[in-house]
């Protein structure tokens, strides 16, 4: 019975780090992903965002945009997978809230 409490509380323990990497790892998606709907909203218009037909220089601003783009998105890939090594290294335990309800007899 020992044995199988161990097994259970490892596996316990194994899902809650699955669980808090991959709620850490949606955080910084929605970060990074937030951040960059900012700049495009903000300065969209120097690279033509959301136009079909663009100018020589929008054309330019675009080229530099989306290599601006890919490195932040790069970046932040980069981190998310240091933010798992890091998670590794740790014994998690999620605390799911457990309630015990008292159970009171009715008198006759």
């Amino acid at each position: 019975m020992d044995i199988v409490r161990k097994n259970n509380q490892r596996q316990f323990s194994e899902n809650s780090k699955i669980r808090l990497k991959n709620a850490i790892g949606k955080r910084i998606t929605t970060a990074i992903i937030a951040a960059i709907e900012s700049v495009e909203l903000h300065f969209g218009e120097l690279w033509g965002h959301g136009q079909t037909e663009l100018s020589p220089a929008q054309l330019a601003e675009r080229e530099k945009w989306m290599e601006t783009r890919k490195r932040i998105l790069d970046k932040g890939n980069h981190q998310r997978r240091l933010i798992a090594d890091d998670l590794a290294e740790f014994k998690v335990e999620w605390n799911k809230g457990e309630v015990t309800l008292p159970i009171i007899e009715e008198s006759k």
